[in-house]
């Protein structure tokens, strides 16, 4: 998405920040590292606290105590220098502490992203991550020359980034520095890096971090000749949208502006309030998990697991038999067994997994129905098309846990689709549960449940509970011992369609139920 405008606008998404002003810097306390007499090992512009890592300067800017959290959501700046971060970013950096984000940077020395910064950003990590609370996934925070570095580290870690922002961001080594000057970075002549750009140029690796759904945002001057707009932050926003990806870059072109110290780059509030954003949700398990539900169908993953299409049903009744519901080519229609417990149930267990499911209401009827997760946690399925004000038992309601956010039910006779991100609840050798599991659900393109926590189930007409037969007893004995189980289609009376189910595991303790 580009947007023009002669005012610095910030897009919402993931946060890498690419910051590289020049100025001068003012003084913070120590390190609790460093002796009381010592001075400094980095002079900050904020209050804060510098020490060493891997014999690099390494700063962190706190918010007060007040506002710190655990985990503590952080930016991760770049490109950190002698006189870096500087004046011209204080008040971003001011946005950050009062927001509650801690800022932190190591000074890896004009590196231009190679492997050897990339080290030292990851000893950072390391340290912020394992010793002092912070999350395990960062808002990537840099300018210009920084875009290297922080973009580098992001497409080789992309599990440990909430997204990406940048201040007219450097991506690609050919435009700044340009070979000649990287090269000795790099430990490489300048033909040797000519070479070998397909794996040390940020640019052409940029694909890794729209495959793994990373939020951008950039904000960038069209006259800029240090750091050309085409062959840096415009093509990234290109190669993003070759993969499909459009919709998580924001691109802002300001007008008339180049590579300079305009005030605009630096006091924009959409930009902090995207940075603010992305480096909360780093503290979510599932903050990119964003499936793409605009066509149905939608093709299953290389690596899914494919319980129902018209090749495929791993589906049995609740007897362990094969089912007495219609299969028309891949797709199964709910049929009533008395007491609304006829349903079926898949073959295939799992513990933590992303559950797919397509499924049309009948145009009649409430169209109840839902989806049993290990048969304890159901996402509602139930006509809500057009409800104003909806409840816990309408469609996207985590049944008995949570409401949906909004109302995203289609019209019956329309194909609708469930997307969801599992993780079961963790027990002790004595069945006691010591990790709540979690849901995100997206139905029809839109959230209906972000993280929500459950521990044991609520309801009391699961299929352990009700309608249970020999089959089920099983089932239900081994899921609460391995917190393995399988996805049920509840039968509620109603003529409820499905198609394309199908699991992607997120563990290795997934595997194919044998009742014996």
């Amino acid at each position: 998405m580009f947007l023009s405008s002669t005012l610095p606008k910030l897009f919402l998404g993931g946060c890498l920040l690419f910051l590289a002003a020049h100025q001068s810097t003012t003084t913070a306390q120590d390190s609790d590292q460093q002796p009381a007499t010592s001075k400094p090992v980095k002079n900050l512009i904020l209050p804060g606290e510098s020490f060493l890592i891997d014999q690099r300067p390494a700063f962190i800017m706190w918010p007060e105590e007040s506002k710190r959290q655990t985990p503590q959501p952080w930016v991760l700046y770049s490109p950190t220098l002698p006189r870096y971060p500087d004046q011209n970013e204080k008040w971003i950096h001011e946005q950050f502490l009062n927001a509650g984000i801690a800022v932190a940077g190591i000074d890896v020395g004009e590196a231009y992203g190679s492997p050897t910064s990339q080290k030292h950003f990851s000893s950072l990590y390391k340290e912020l991550t394992e010793n002092r609370g912070f999350a395990k996934r960062t808002c990537l925070l840099g300018r210009s020359r920084g875009g290297l570095w922080s973009s580098s580290w992001a497409i080789n870690h992309p599990e440990y980034v909430s997204g990406l922002a940048g201040i007219y961001p450097v991506f690609d080594l050919t435009t700044y520095p340009g070979l000649k000057r990287a090269a000795p970075a790099y430990g490489l002549t300048e033909s040797e890096l000519f070479d070998s750009l397909n794996q040390h140029n940020p640019i052409a690796k940029i694909d890794e971090l729209a495959k793994a759904n990373i939020p951008v945002f950039i904000i960038h001057g069209d006259i800029d000749k240090v750091v050309p707009l085409k062959e840096n932050s415009a093509e990234l926003a290109n190669r993003y949208e070759k993969l499909g990806k459009a919709k998580l870059v924001k691109l802002v072109v300001v007008e008339g502006q180049g590579h300079n110290l305009w005030p605009g780059f630096f006091h924009s509030q959409p930009l902090v309030d995207f940075a603010i954003e992305r480096a909360r949700a780093g503290t979510k398990d599932d903050f990119s998990f964003s499936p793409n539900q605009t066509t149905l169908p939608v093709a299953p993953p290389q690596d899914a697991i494919v319980l129902l299409s018209p090749t495929e049903n791993l589906f049995l009744g609740r007897e362990g038999t094969k089912s007495d519901w219609p299969n028309e080519n891949g797709v199964v229609t709910s049929t009533h067994g008395g007491s609304n417990m006829n349903h079926l149930v898949s073959q295939y267990h799992f513990r933590d997994a992303d559950i797919h499911v397509e499924f049309m209401l009948p145009p009649k009827g409430s169209g109840n129905s839902g989806i049993y997760i290990h048969g304890n946690y159901e996402l509602q399925i139930i006509n809500t098309h057009g409800k104003d004000e909806i409840t816990m038992d309408d469609m996207g309601a985590l049944y008995g846990f949570r409401k949906a956010l909004v109302n995203a039910a289609r019209p019956p006779g329309e194909w609708q689709v469930y997307d969801i991100r599992y993780r079961a609840p963790r027990r002790d050798k004595k069945g006691k549960i010591t990790k709540p599991g979690s849901v995100t659900a997206f139905l029809n393109g839109q959230k209906v449940q972000d993280e929500t926590k459950f521990e044991e189930a609520r309801s009391s007409f699961h299929p352990y509970r009700h309608g249970v037969t020999s089959y089920l007893k099983k089932i239900g004995k081994q899921q609460k011992q391995t917190m393995t189980g399988p996805v049920f289609l509840q039968d509620h009376n109603n003529a409820v369609k499905f198609r394309n189910v199908w699991v992607l595991p997120l563990d290795d303790q997934s595997r194919l139920y044998q009742a014996n």
